[in-house]
């Protein structure tokens, strides 16, 4: 970028070349060893090295090493970087227990978009990458952004001038997260422990839409993504204990509940203190939850859910959280839909969503969810695996 003057560059060059040197190259498509790439940037991406070219150290390194520095009039936009990093570069990754996914980003400074930052550390986090930002400036919108995230495996850091601090500070970034060995981890790691989540006082409900109209693989989906979450969230065994933590509901629409039974169209099916342990809410979601049947109506679902579960059960210090999970085939109401969710968040409700399938109006749905919607609304195209872990670690940060 722009303020990255042909002695900065060469310092970044240097730093990455001396993280190869111990490090060894993977020559086959096995899961040992590292594969690299290289890109370098300004606001937009630019590949130098892709993880196939090299499986030999040597000429790897002379690649980086004929690498010149290039003048950009154009300023630096590290969020962008991040994201295509998450989106493109690691896009096919080796399969292992012990494959680690790394991104090391050196830059002269940071970026001012917040938002678009940790839009970022929400994608690393949910794509399961650890980042590492090596700085020559402060950076406090990074470390803000990645703080706020709870994400603890990023590491932040900023060189100092001193040459000897900069030394130490890059030889422990080497040996605890590089090169982290978790049955021998190096003396310097041993303080290093995992930050561990704060406790919350959360009052969550996920309100599941009409899944009638998908197909029933997704059905599944919905009940597998719902126990991870019990799984995440109900640390507790007992939700009625005094300590802090997440309390979870789940409602679903039932629209034929009303002209069997002349009741409210609506399934509560559990609350948040319905069961003592999380086992007996995870038997209920796989045994239990319906796939009801007939028109879709969730933005009269969240209306229902404020009247007759929120208003009782939650206090004012307790973080208030909707969780939709919604077909992107469904036929809706755009203006209700904006209008119930204008009204929980001026509850101080945060709204997000999960929608399944192809999307058909994509701009309602970014409007429906809190700001910014890239960090409070995923879209899963098919029921892979792959594509349902990400919406877990999605949900959860």
């Amino acid at each position: 970028s722009t303020d990255v003057s042909p002695a900065v560059f060469e310092r970044m060059k240097k730093i990455v070349i001396n993280f190869l040197q111990d490090i060894d190259i993977a020559e086959t498509n096995c899961p040992t060893g590292a594969r690299v790439a290289v890109l370098t940037y300004n606001n937009e991406a630019k590949s130098f090295i892709r993880f196939s070219d090299f499986k030999k150290k040597q000429l790897l390194l002379k690649k980086i090493e004929g690498l010149g520095h290039e003048r950009s009039s154009k300023k630096r936009n590290i969020s962008n970087i991040m994201q295509f990093v998450v989106r493109n570069v690691f896009k096919r990754v080796r399969n292992g227990a012990l494959v680690r996914k790394i991104a090391v980003f050196l830059a002269n400074g940071g970026s001012k978009d917040k938002n678009a930052i940790a839009a970022a550390a929400s994608q690393f986090s949910a794509s399961d990458i650890i980042p590492v930002i090596i700085s020559f400036k402060d950076i406090p919108e990074i470390d803000q952004a990645f703080k706020a995230n709870n994400e603890a495996t990023a590491k932040v850091v900023v060189l100092p001038r001193q040459q000897q601090e900069s030394k130490k500070l890059l030889h422990r970034l080497f040996q605890c997260t590089l090169c982290f060995d978790m049955c021998q981890p190096h003396v310097l790691c041993l303080g290093d422990a995992g930050i561990s989540p704060l406790p919350v006082n959360l009052d969550l409900a996920f309100i599941v839409d009409d899944l009638e109209p998908m197909e029933s693989m997704y059905s599944e989906t919905v009940k597998h993504f719902l126990n991870s979450m019990l799984n995440t969230f109900l640390s507790s065994a007992e939700p009625k204990a005094t300590e802090l933590h997440p309390r979870v509901a789940i409602v679903q629409h039932s629209p034929n509940h009303r002209l069997r039974y002349e009741k409210d169209p609506y399934e509560l099916e559990f609350e948040i203190l319905d069961y003592t342990t999380k086992t007996l809410k995870k038997r209920h979601v796989q045994d239990s939850a319906s796939q009801p049947a007939g028109s879709t109506g969730i933005s009269n679902t969240i209306e229902w859910t404020l009247k007759n579960y929120f208003s009782n059960l939650t206090d004012q210090q307790t973080h208030k959280v909707i969780f939709t999970i919604l077909s992107g085939e469904m036929n809706m109401d755009d203006k209700e839909l904006l209008e119930i969710s204008h009204k929980a968040k001026c509850k101080d409700f945060a709204l997000l969503s999960l929608v399944l399938g192809k999307v058909s109006n994509t701009t309602i749905l970014e409007e429906f969810v809190s700001f910014p919607a890239d960090q409070h609304l995923v879209y899963l195209d098919k029921p892979l695996e792959t594509e349902v872990e990400y919406a877990q670690k999605f949900a959860v940060t």
